[in-house]
């Protein structure tokens, strides 16, 4: 497989076009959610079926073993079904579910019903302590450590499973069921758990462990400015940018710290300016860097000098016009320094001098960088833990040599990850009395998709974008603009570069939105916890709604886009998924505009102003799209932003959900208050020729019972026995709740047991009066 920016050059044909996924047309972004593809996505019943398609059993031995992130309820693939023991009494079957190493397992389901076992840790066999599957069933779990060893209960009792099926690097359980004996009672019939053939099972799956960025990975370790000028802009503590036109300052002073041993600060000053009028014109741009005690490091320097002619043009029928050769002078530094801990300060100067009129326009920026090692753990030697953070998940996939990329160290922004991940990890307002954090990820990857879906899919998740640029995978959110706050929506959001009449070459073109840009209704399939981890569907906004009721008259049509997040199990982020969108697509202006170098430094996502004073715009917008032409100019396109749409904003409730407490049909309740009862009030007088005891009486044992609170049960099996005998004898079935056990023996003591029995003819356990003895 090529490179990850290989397929996203060879898609796009352009640089840095991945926002999430593939901008294919700048007038589509609006017409489709955030993340995978920015085009028109297509949803259809397969996309709801892939999440209930995980929960599903197969037999294969070529199937994909999916990845699972997060907590998620999983089947498996069966490779390996075996029986043993007198005539097949065993089955033991290996069931597949993940790659590994994953954390742990919750909860096992097995047709259904939920199996408590007295332990869920890796490799002890489990057992359930009570119930119907008690005695029955053994449960080995496996995690996928990559040392794992063979299961017990398959090398102990399953025919040609030996101690060299590890099933190495694979999260699988071992199972062994216990089928019917040879000769079963039919108490051992009525009280058989299983239904005839393989058991479905089910399992709530903490996923793989992963390296946490949030911890292993701190920005603070490198540095961060201790003072800045006034109009520079600071993106983070360790990126501040200048961009603006007029007269420069001669100098701008940047103090900062560095706490690496060997951080890289990268200084960049580029500077555009014209003449407007004949004249000289000699331009000298510089950057130096001092240390604390003012001894020059380093200073980098860029001088030109230039003279504007007189050139007259002959225009027939009017006075010749003055016309000057205006050409710009254009200047730029862009450098690296390496330096040791310590203070720092860089000094960004401007020196012009002209015979005239001067048209001047800039953009300096300083980036104290990561040291270059600054991860140089291998990613099989990392910590992991159990977390559900989309970016850990994210960067997990990309690093991961067995199912992702095999990325190295090196190809990743790792300040921008770590960004990202704490933003994901913030605690947000769910409701008005509930809260969690902004972006989880709870996912099963099918690892038989391309590498690009699969991180398409991780993206939309959390309105991820991930351009690559300077050599490096770069991550973003999309977001209200400020880089330390989900929550926050800045009036003056942090951005890269200002655009005016200056450095805007031949004008722009702007786009309003249409009704093929923009909906007003988003409706978000989800997986729901609440319900078996099946696909749950939220709506926003909801029918009737004040912004429905706007929405729709300003439409007057309903238009509407359903996405499927299948990493998504939160419904509040679900719905918050949903109005981002829909806002999104209502303030649909779109910009074009070429500029000059200034712009060299964008990033996809990055948010860049354009001043036009004669179209009376002052504008905010995101980049989605750059371009370099033959010319040197730069094309950028991005879409309007406002800080607004991304507020987070607390939910309502979640409707009440009626509790459902059906019976399990495979559980029979007993009958309760048993009681047995003898004398001349139950005897009956007899003149047949049976046996009769003295003065013709058949003595008889009164037996009755409370039924219990089962609406399937249907009748029940009353037995009995003398107290010193080992068996019991079936007298009858009834669906009464009393019945009459006939020529009983005075004196002698009796057991009387009775048992419900339902419409599936599953049996309960035994209610039992011991020792009782017949009185006259």
């Amino acid at each position: 497989m090529g490179g990850l920016g290989d397929i996203i050059e060879k898609v796009v044909g352009g640089i840095g076009d991945l926002i999430g996924g593939v901008v294919q047309g700048i007038t589509s972004i609006f017409a489709s959610p955030f993340g995978p593809k920015v085009n028109q996505p297509q949803f259809s019943d397969v996309d709801r079926g892939e999440i209930q398609g995980v929960l599903v059993n197969k037999d294969s031995a070529i199937s994909n073993i999916p990845v699972v992130y997060g907590t998620r309820m999983v089947g498996g693939c069966r490779v390996f079904v075996s029986t043993n023991g007198t005539s097949n009494q065993y089955m033991y079957l290996a069931l597949v579910l993940a790659e590994g190493q994953c954390d742990s397992y919750t909860s096992l389901l097995i047709d259904d019903t939920t199996v408590t076992l007295d332990s869920y840790a890796h490799g002890v066999v489990a057992t359930p302590p009570s119930g119907t599957y008690k005695d029955k069933l053994q449960v080995q779990f496996f995690d996928g450590r990559d040392d794992q060893v063979a299961s017990s209960i398959l090398t102990g009792g399953a025919v040609n499973w030996t101690s060299d099926h590890k099933l190495s690097g694979l999260c699988y359980m071992a199972f062994r069921f216990e089928w019917l004996p040879p000769k079963p009672t039919q108490e051992q019939v009525d009280n058989n758990p299983y239904r005839g053939g393989i058991p479905d099972i089910k399992v709530v799956l903490n996923g793989k462990k992963i390296f946490n960025v949030l911890t292993a990975y701190n920005p603070a370790d490198f540095g961060s400015y201790i003072s800045k000028p006034g109009a520079w802009t600071a993106a983070t503590n360790q990126s501040l940018s200048f961009t603006s036109s007029g007269t420069p300052a001669q100098g701008y002073t940047i103090r900062f710290s560095t706490t690496a041993a060997s951080s890289e600060v990268r200084v960049r000053h580029a500077l555009t300016t014209e003449l407007v009028s004949e004249g000289g014109l000699d331009v000298e741009t510089s950057v130096t860097i001092l240390d604390d005690s003012s001894t020059t490091l380093a200073t980098f320097t860029r001088t030109k000098s230039k003279r504007n002619t007189n050139i007259r043009k002959q225009v027939i029928g009017l006075e010749d016009p003055e016309v000057y050769a205006k050409t710009p002078v254009t200047l730029n530094i862009d450098e690296v320094v390496s330096l040791p801990t310590g203070t720092y300060n860089a000094v960004f100067g401007t020196n012009i001098t002209a015979d005239g009129n001067l048209i001047t326009s800039w953009a300096m920026n300083l980036d104290i960088k990561p040291p270059t090692a600054d991860r140089s753990t291998l990613y099989a030697n990392e910590t992991t833990v159990f977390t559900n953070n989309p970016v850990n998940v994210l960067i997990d996939y990309l690093r991961n040599p067995r199912f992702g990329k095999a990325l190295d160290n090196s190809d990743i922004n790792w300040l921008s990850f770590r960004t990202a991940a704490a933003l994901c990890e913030q605690t947000v307002n769910y409701t008005d009395s509930t809260t969690g954090k902004a972006f989880t990820c709870d996912a099963v990857l099918d690892t038989g998709e391309s590498l690009m879906n699969n991180v398409r899919k991780i993206l939309q998740g959390f309105r991820g974008m991930m351009p690559f640029t300077q050599g490096k995978y770069l991550l973003k959110i999309e977001h209200g603009g400020d880089d330390n706050d989900i929550t926050a929506t800045p009036s003056d959001p942090g951005i890269v570069l200002t655009l005016h009449e200056n450095n805007i070459i031949g004008g722009l073109q702007l786009q309003g939105e249409t009704k093929e840009t923009k909906i007003n209704r988003c409706r978000v399939t989800y997986v729901d916890p609440a319900s078996d981890y099946q696909p749950n569907e939220v709506i926003w906004p909801e029918d009737g709604s004040s912004d429905d009721v706007q929405f729709l008259a300003e439409d007057l049509v309903r238009l509407e886009k359903q996405v499927v997040l299948d990493t998504v199990t939160v419904r509040e982020q679900a719905i918050q998924y949903a109005e981002v969108f829909v806002k999104r697509t209502r303030q649909a202006l779109l910009i074009t505009v070429n500029t000059d170098i200034s712009a060299a430094n964008l990033t996809v996502g990055d948010l860049f102003r354009v001043l036009n004073t004669n179209l009376g715009l002052d504008q905010v917008f995101r980049l989605v799209q750059i371009r370099i032409q033959p010319t040197g100019d730069i094309t950028l396109s991005g879409f309007q932003h406002v800080p607004s749409t991304y507020n987070f904003i607390p939910k309502e409730n979640d409707i009440v959900r009626p509790a459902i407490n059906l019976p399990n049909p495979l559980l029979v309740s007993p009958p309760t208050s048993l009681s047995v009862s003898s004398g001349a009030v139950h005897n009956l007088q007899l003149n047949t020729a049976a046996y009769i005891e003295t003065n013709n009486t058949n003595r008889r044992l009164a037996v009755n019972w409370l039924a219990p609170s089962d609406p399937f049960v249907s009748r029940y099996v009353v037995q009995y026995r003398l107290s010193a005998d080992s068996d019991f004898e079936t007298w009858t079935t009834t669906s009464a709740t009393s019945t009459f056990i006939d020529f009983v023996v005075l004196g002698s003591n009796y057991d009387v047991r009775v048992a419900a029995i339902n419409s599936l003819d599953r049996r309960s356990e035994f209610t039992t009066v011991s020792a009782h003895t017949v009185v006259a």
